[in-house]
């Protein structure tokens, strides 16, 4: 809302534009006073002492009775101008506060940047290694299982077959005790007697 720096000449409605006044005036030196104040604070701390400037000096001129004292309008009007001349050096301090802040800022900024760009590289690393680590295994793996199996291989060939054809043809020639002396073979049982005496002789 505008508020008018004129006054309304009702002794009512002034009492209540000093005590605003005041207020203004007294908020706006407590934060030019401090020394923390931000840029933004400072700036409406100034324009805030401009309005209540104008409106002391406005009340300071009354000409009908008042229920303030119009002696005290003026002495707050001198302050707020006395304030005011200072206001570029509070706007220009805190000006540099709001640059060192906003440079701390950055900075702060700056280095989480970092630190976060570090741990992803460091996560990154990692992953890698891990992934190198893996494969190494399975490499390892497959050289092993392609051993056992060349191995297996090696187990699983035939034999050379045994010669037994001609053990079993002995086998098959049987002698008995006095015949293999004799070198005469036994004569079947069936074959005659006669035809046995035959042979013999």
């Amino acid at each position: 809302a505008v508020v008018s720096t004129q006054s309304t000449g009702a002794p009512q409605d002034n009492l209540i534009l000093f005590n605003l006044s005041y207020v203004l005036r007294h908020l706006a030196t407590t934060t030019l006073k401090d020394e923390k104040s931000g840029l933004e604070e400072v700036v409406s701390a100034v324009r805030n002492l401009e309005l209540a400037q104008r409106f002391f000096t406005v009340l300071s001129k009354a000409t009908e009775r008042q229920k303030y004292d119009v002696s005290h309008a003026a002495a707050e009007a001198r302050q707020c101008t006395d304030l005011l001349s200072q206001a570029q050096y509070h706007v220009a301090r805190a000006r540099k506060l709001d640059d060192e802040h906003r440079a701390i800022r950055q900075q702060q900024e700056k280095a989480k940047q970092e630190l976060e760009n570090k741990r992803k590289e460091e996560e990154d690393a990692k992953r890698k290694e891990e992934e190198e680590r893996h494969q190494a295994i399975l490499t390892q793996r497959e050289v092993y299982r392609e051993r056992a199996k060349n191995i297996l291989i090696f187990t699983e060939e035939p034999s050379q077959p045994k010669a037994t054809k001609g053990r079993k043809k002995k086998e098959e020639t049987v002698y008995s005790s006095g015949e293999a002396s004799s070198g005469e073979p036994e004569m079947p049982d069936s074959m005659p007697d006669e035809e046995k005496e035959k042979k013999r002789r």
